[in-house]
């Protein structure tokens, strides 16, 4: 089983993407420990992305050899929202919000994916385009405030690409965000806060770091996180034993973080069969 989910603040829940061995993936919800399929999607494959703390869930649903089509789960009915308007209108779903306003991509007319919005009243796909000449785009993640993150790119080589953020108007480059004289190209922009904190991937002197960007003026406008490369000062070591397995006690311990700094433990975890 292959698990790739989202945390559902108000009651703890997930909602994961589960591959069996036998075949088809499913949309899964696990909470407290119990896994169940979220019934009812008439695709042959599907896979939750997205949940909002009503309970929302949003995706993206395909049959063998065909476009990808979004999809969104409300009281338990499945409705396709994305890739509908055509035969190669390939949609996903990504992420979706408090307010109900989903994201992810959606292939318009000329073929291209590009940044989408959907919006339920009035029901419908916004496309917001593309910036500086590149072909495709994709979100990735929307907070309350209708702030929303991704990327524009062009996968031919030389491959570039962009961090972008939807501004509640208009799509933007996040690299106009930075200081000026700052020595990186912001790549891709992966998640967004309720405050307008926002990590992604920058490339420095050729490599991908982590950056964290916020928006919320007297913050730290820009913060370079580094590869993650263990050893170097201010990356933390996590080691730890013990299994979740039957409930039994598992210990991490956390060193080589940087002096007075706060760290976050975010646990994910895979079933191979």
């Amino acid at each position: 089983i292959v698990c790739r989910g989202e945390v559902q603040r108000n009651s703890y829940r997930i909602v994961f993407t589960v591959d069996p061995i036998a075949g088809a993936d499913r949309a899964v919800r696990w909470s407290f420990g119990q896994v169940s399929v979220i019934h009812g999607e008439p695709h042959n494959y599907n896979r939750a992305m997205g949940v909002n703390d009503d309970g929302l869930v949003v995706g993206f649903a395909w049959n063998l050899f065909q476009p990808n089509d979004a999809i969104l789960n409300a009281g338990g009915i499945w409705t396709t929202i994305g890739g509908i308007d055509g035969p190669h209108q390939n949609a996903e779903a990504r992420d979706v919000n408090n307010t109900g306003l989903a994201v992810g991509l959606q292939a318009f007319p000329n073929g291209d994916w590009h940044p989408t919005i959907w919006t339920s009243n009035p029901p419908g796909a916004l496309d917001l385009g593309t910036l500086g000449g590149l072909p495709l785009g994709e979100l990735f993640d929307v907070n309350d405030s209708g702030l929303a993150v991704g990327r524009v790119y062009d996968p031919a080589p030389p491959v570039t690409s962009r961090a972008v953020f939807y501004d509640g108007s208009v799509l933007r480059d996040l690299n106009e965000l930075l200081p000026a004289g700052t020595d990186a190209v912001l790549w891709e922009a992966n998640e967004v806060n309720e405050f307008g904190d926002i990590v992604g991937s920058a490339l420095i002197d050729g490599e991908l770091h982590a950056f964290l960007l916020a928006l919320e003026p007297g913050d730290d406008p820009w913060v370079d996180l580094g590869q993650g490369k263990p050893g170097v000062q201010g990356v933390p070591v996590l080691t730890g034993e013990g299994s979740l397995v039957g409930g039994t006690l598992a210990s991490v311990s956390v060193s080589n973080g940087r002096p007075g700094g706060n760290m976050t433990l975010v646990v994910g975890a895979s079933l191979l069969n």
